[in-house]
């Protein structure tokens, strides 16, 4: 469930569950990694950390990514993410996959616990990734599980994943904020954190608190990885709905910045108390294209529009330089990269290629975006620009959530720029934009061909093989142009200088609040 609603500091403290009672739950809550007593033997300090938007508890209901961030702190998944971005061990210490691809096997660590002292079984993995299974069939994560027959708990502190067909990519999936682990007498509940029904996890923070401003984690004294998390908790907030985030990050309390606007990196980036933790992101900003609209039904014409962007002008400026240019899908250190780019063609020829086909008075196209982000905004204002010279004539809209669902549905709109969700296996990224049962196709492309190569590549062990079949699978989306891709952002996380040996992990997960730790005070009369 989400936390709605937004009331001032004022009101809160003199309200039935202001912050008062918060502290009274959480044992006291120092604002900005500060506490009264100092213990330098044990965990020191709750940092204030902003998110671009209050998060929901429930990842299953709310795929938003602020509630995936929230859930890597709260719950451990099966298996993780590295920082290095290859898979790593969760709440299972280690996985076997058999000889034909047909049998994926767990092992699952005998020191997890939840809070209180109640140990994670296979029984409750068991549960949580059949909850994630049986969501509706229609939710936008089904596709992970298509291939699953059954899941059983066995002797042995094992769990064992039955597949029909060979499927690579159910690991990834197994690693993803997708699959919280939680008692397995809370796979079948409603979790609502209005009524206090959130179910414990595993993670490194436990849930103190929540009212219309805060979200409040304690450390979870029994997490798996000894000696962690090093803080002793954390006060989670949404931004100020009237200051800029890097400017409330800089003023204000607030310790941690997660996923800073990218506008706001240069004037970060020479602050001497901030230290910025990133690199090369894992989403793509690009283009769904209406495939059903009148205008571009003609491959031709998606085609022109591909090829009058100016791509390293428009992340340059959309991004303030903190994006690579790009017009495939996967970065081209990535091993599925394809060979060579989209040659950009001139405004001159774009113009004259359309009047070719008729288009006398240019082509007028309505491009739809979230009104939510700066960035994708702002690259939607340059994409008006660049393109009204090579004789298409955008409509901009820029629409709040409900209003973006909506035109989706009813089809009225050409071009939608959006970021993908974050991605670690290629299959996360192309399956959804391009497969023509996907999640993100919202432009009704179809192809039986795109659907074989993407359905192959999911089941075939050998990266070799599989790195084929998605350059395939981009070659063939670079000439049908169901989609334009733009550019592959940065990402970074902004600390002040009082937080140390923070990491940002590969987006979506606050691991690196696992390790981080605060410098206490120095005891009065020490040097």
């Amino acid at each position: 469930m989400r936390f709605e609603g937004r009331s001032t500091r004022r009101a809160m403290i003199g309200g039935a569950l202001g912050l008062a009672g918060m502290a009274a739950l959480a044992g006291g809550l120092p604002a900005g990694g500060r506490q009264a007593k100092r213990d330098s033997r044990g965990p020191y300090g709750r940092p204030i950390v902003s998110l671009a938007r209050l998060p929901g508890i429930d990842v299953g209901a709310d795929a938003r990514s602020e509630s995936a961030w929230l859930s890597t702190l709260l719950y451990d998944s099966p298996l993780s993410i590295g920082v290095d971005g290859q898979l790593r061990g969760g709440v299972a210490i280690g996985w076997d996959v058999d000889d034909d691809g047909l049998l994926i096997e767990l092992e699952i660590r005998r020191d997890a616990l939840f809070p209180g002292g109640l140990t994670v079984t296979p029984v409750d993995v068991l549960a949580s990734i059949e909850r994630a299974r049986h969501r509706p069939a229609d939710s936008v994560d089904s596709w992970r599980w298509d291939r699953i027959e059954r899941v059983e708990a066995v002797e042995g502190q094992r769990v064992r994943i039955h597949l029909r067909e060979p499927d690579v990519t159910v690991l990834w999936s197994l690693a993803s904020t997708r699959v919280p682990v939680v008692p397995a007498t809370w796979a079948d509940r409603d979790w609502d954190a209005g009524t206090g029904r959130i179910p414990p996890g595993s993670g490194a923070f436990q849930l103190s608190g929540v009212n219309g401003d805060e979200v409040i984690l304690d450390r979870h004294a029994g997490f798996w990885q000894v000696g962690r998390p090093r803080l002793e908790g954390l006060t989670i907030r949404g931004s100020s709905p009237t200051l800029a985030r890097a400017t409330e990050f800089v003023a204000s309390d607030i310790d941690v910045l997660i996923g800073v606007p990218l506008l706001d990196v240069p004037m970060l980036r020479v602050d001497p108390g901030v230290t910025l933790s990133g690199g090369p992101g894992n989403q793509l900003c690009l283009l769904s294209v209406n495939t059903r609209r009148p205008e571009l039904r003609e491959r031709e014409i998606r085609q022109l529009v591909a090829g009058g962007i100016d791509r390293p002008a428009l992340a340059n400026a959309a991004t303030a330089s903190e994006a690579t240019p790009t017009s495939r899908l996967l970065p081209e250190n990535h091993w599925a990269a394809p060979d060579g780019e989209l040659e950009r063609l001139s405004t001159d020829e774009v113009r004259a290629a359309l009047v070719e086909r008729g288009f006398f008075g240019g082509l007028p196209l309505r491009l739809i975006t979230t009104a939510a982000d700066a960035s994708l905004a702002n690259a939607c204002v340059l994409l008006q620009e660049q393109l009204a010279y090579a004789g298409i004539a955008l409509t901009l809209d820029l629409l709040d959530d409900a209003e973006l669902t909506r035109a989706l549905e009813r089809g009225d709109w050409d071009l939608h720029a959006l970021y993908s969700p974050a991605w670690h296996d290629p299959h996360e990224l192309v399956r959804p934009l391009l497969h023509s049962r996907g999640s993100l196709n919202h432009g009704g492309y179809a192809s039986a061909r795109m659907d074989t190569l993407l359905d192959r590549a999911s089941g075939l062990a050998a990266v070799r093989q599989r790195g084929d079949a998605y350059r395939q699978a981009q070659d063939l989306a670079l000439a049908d142009v169901p989609i334009i891709p733009l550019f592959i952002p940065d990402y970074y996380d902004a600390v002040s200088k009082s937080i140390r040996n923070y990491e940002a992990y590969p987006p979506v997960s606050a691991h690196g609040l696992r390790q981080a730790w605060i410098e206490p005070p120095a005891d009065e009369g020490t040097p």
